[in-house]
């Protein structure tokens, strides 16, 4: 083995830098004291073994000497059936071979580094004794964040790993996302962003044709399911939990309640318990495929008590289990800006108004500020957009917010009501932000 370590290490230096499309994911920079680890996690094929080399080369090009990496992928076939014991061969061998690393701070990349069963504790001393910055990433169940946190023994901070952005699709495809200064660049920017709403954000995903994507996205959801929560939780019959996910991927940005899809399951003789369902729900959330969003309130159980609206962790999921959202852009839209938002904001909502109007999203920012969005893919509609912007107005009234967004597909202009701002903005100059 310490002959196959030498040998990928030194590959490893003589590479050439990779063609990577960068990736807008926030890296924290950890000050020499802070002796924690980086672990990259987020939805199967999002592109996290990419975001790591990215960090890699940006050490390499903001000065870090090249023999003070160590970048090892052990789904590499010269790393089969390496022990934990011998992960230690890495140091003394990267030592050996540039004793100059010796003195200065070094970085070890260990990628799909769940192969090795007892990594964390190589891991930890790595951070402890040797003061070595590690960075690790993994497609396994056992790579969910709260495993990593119960693993790592709070030695670890997570950077979550999602698929491409507008502006990181742009990006990929060659573009320039800031193109908006003519209106030759905004028709491009409209019409990649109708390409972008229609394909998705998985990398693999991105040119390939309609029926080879749909069948790619479908295996990633079908591994995500089957590996990281029928395995992971030892679930005997996944049925249930299979019918579950479809359903909610066909109606995903709506209303769900488990009451209801309980008493809907019940009635078509699926055997399913409540407590299986808030389980899955569970399951769901924290393998990256699915996130519920509550109803804003002060209230814990008024919050608990009512509807969640469902969102997939890539609005390209949505068309491959439903041709209601392949022909109807309003929910994929909507989705699409959800996944905008968990990029910007922690705290995500919607809200219901005195009178019953919905606002799909209010928005809290560390700064205490909050943004209401309302998403309304053609507001010329007129009964649509009344009732859209009503409820929007009425929350800005009622949360005493002065001004609120409506993203739609082409639409844009501003809307003046009662002395409060609403804003009109097209998908393909919002997403991009």
């Amino acid at each position: 083995m310490r002959s196959a370590i030498m040998e990928i290490l030194a590959d490893y230096q003589s590479e050439r830098p990779r063609a990577l499309t960068r990736r807008d994911t926030p890296i924290p920079r950890l000050p020499p004291r802070l002796n924690k680890a980086l672990a990259f996690v987020g939805v199967r094929r999002a592109g996290k073994t990419s975001l790591m080399r990215q960090m890699a080369q940006d050490l390499v090009e903001g000065g870090t000497p090249r023999e003070c990496i160590a970048y090892l992928n052990f789904e590499d076939d010269r790393l089969i059936g390496i022990k934990a014991e011998e992960l230690r061969m890495i140091a003394d061998v990267q030592l050996e071979m540039y004793p100059m690393a010796a003195k200065r701070l070094r970085y070890m990349f260990l990628d799909e580094v769940q192969a090795v069963r007892g990594w964390e504790k190589f891991a930890r001393r790595m951070i402890e004794t040797e003061g070595v910055r590690v960075c690790f990433s993994g497609s396994s169940a056992r790579m969910l964040s709260t495993d990593i946190a119960t693993e790592m023994r709070g030695r670890s901070l997570s950077v979550e790993v999602s698929p491409f952005s507008f502006a990181e699709y742009v990006r990929h495809v060659g573009e320039d996302h800031s193109k908006s200064h003519s209106s030759r660049g905004r028709a491009l920017l409209r019409r990649l962003c109708g390409q972008y709403l229609a394909s998705g954000g998985f990398p693999e995903s991105i040119g390939l044709e309609e029926s080879l994507r749909v069948q790619l996205l479908q295996e990633y959801v079908g591994v995500a399911v089957q590996r990281d929560i029928v395995e992971r939780n030892a679930i005997h019959n996944a049925e249930p939990l299979r019918w579950l996910v479809r359903t909610i991927l066909s109606n995903a940005s709506g209303l769900f309640s488990v009451n209801k899809m309980y008493n809907a399951m019940k009635s078509q003789g699926r055997a399913v318990s409540k407590d299986s369902l808030y389980a899955f729900i569970h399951h769901l959330r924290d393998a990256f495929l699915l996130f519920p969003v509550e109803l804003l309130s002060d209230s814990a159980n008024t919050r608990a008590a009512n509807p969640k609206k469902m969102y997939a962790v890539d609005h390209g999921l949505l068309s491959v289990f439903s041709w209601k959202h392949a022909l109807s852009s309003g929910a994929v839209l909507e989705n699409a800006v959800y996944c905008q938002l968990r990029r910007r904001y922690d705290g995500i909502y919607y809200y219901r108004t005195s009178s019953g109007g919905e606002v799909d999203f209010v928005c809290h920012d560390p700064a205490g500020r909050t943004d209401l969005i309302q998403v309304c893919a053609d507001p010329t509609a007129e009964t649509t957009s009344r009732r859209e912007i009503d409820a929007l107005s009425q929350a800005m009234a009622e949360l005493n917010v002065r001004s609120g967004t409506v993203v739609t597909l082409h639409d844009e202009r501003v809307i003046e009501i009662s002395g409060r701002h609403v804003q009109m903005v097209p998908a393909w100059r919002w997403l991009r932000l």
